[in-house]
């Protein structure tokens, strides 16, 4: 039986791992190796070393043997232009902690993963990656950084992290506005379920539509479609408050409920000038990667 780097990035493989510099590398790794395999990736082997060529751009810049073999332009760019300051957000209160039935993450474990594979791609381009993770009980703060020593100590830190208590959303994000010296990259993860929080609001009153800025919200099936036959009693992980329901009476108008709030959460977001994915814990992580970083390149056509 033949075996790849697709294989060892199988859900099962790295739900078995706690190592998220080993993740991050993994991932990253099959990423790279399907652009180069795929014939309609558009971005060349040098992928990172490139953006979409825009009217105005210097002719001398346009990498003309990358134009030869996918028929596109592309612009080099260089160091100073890539080198600025990529936030990493990642709420870790206890509604992060649900794993559904099947599935092989947590919800945290998942955005866990996501925000060490985008923190390695910042560093291989040489920018500035910082990380705050945050509930009302824990707080991780690692300021801006790119030598090798600082994202090894980044990647660390996410292993030391425990989804638990509640969110405080605007307290932690208003200090890391307090924080933040330049313009930059500001990547949110969460599940964005919070009824007392207006994030689109709060993310216009803080400031986050002047920087390049995208929402991931990361969700399990079981949220979304309410698969249980049996009457569940619903208890939340946060407030601890409880409901007991027969699903299968609710399911259809909750699945609406739901549809609606990630559509219009969506919406407002595109409202204001931030970017939105939505993320499900049984999704390929290189598909994430590949949505993440197509969204990066659109922003800067």
């Amino acid at each position: 039986m033949k075996s790849n780097k697709t294989d060892f990035l199988s859900l099962e493989s790295l739900a078995k791992l706690s190592n998220y510099n080993l993740i991050a590398r993994i991932a990253v790794d099959s990423f790279l190796s399907g652009l180069h395999k795929s014939v309609n990736h558009g971005f060349g082997s040098e992928f990172f070393q490139f953006r979409n060529y825009t009217p105005g751009d210097e002719l001398k810049y346009i990498d003309w043997k990358v134009f030869a073999k996918t028929d596109k332009y592309y612009s080099k760019v260089f160091y100073e232009e890539t080198n600025f300051n990529c936030n990493i957000i990642l709420d870790s209160s206890a509604s992060l902690a649900y794993q559904g039935t099947k599935t092989n993450y947590s919800k945290f474990k998942y955005s866990a993963m996501i925000a060490a594979s985008l923190a390695y791609i910042a560093n291989m381009q040489g920018d500035n990656t910082s990380l705050l993770s945050y509930n009302d009980q824990n707080q991780v703060f690692i300021p801006p950084g790119n030598r090798g020593s600082h994202i090894n100590r980044l990647l660390t830190s996410i292993s030391s992290i425990k989804p638990t208590g509640k969110a405080c959303h605007e307290k932690y994000l208003h200090y890391l506005v307090n924080s933040i010296r330049r313009k930059g990259v500001i990547i949110i993860i969460s599940d964005f379920i919070d009824k007392s929080t207006n994030f689109p609001e709060l993310f216009k009153k803080l400031g986050f539509p002047a920087h390049d800025c995208i929402a991931i919200q990361v969700l399990d099936n079981d949220e979304l479609e309410l698969p249980f036959k049996s009457t569940k009693r619903f208890i939340d992980s946060e407030t601890n408050q409880q409901i007991l329901t027969a699903p299968k009476s609710i399911r259809e108008d909750y699945k609406k409920s739901i549809s609606t709030y990630i559509e219009n959460f969506k919406n407002s977001c595109l409202d204001i000038g931030i970017d939105y994915l939505l993320c499900k814990t049984d999704q390929d992580l290189t598909q994430v990667l590949s949505k993440y970083l197509n969204c990066k390149a659109s922003n800067r056509k």
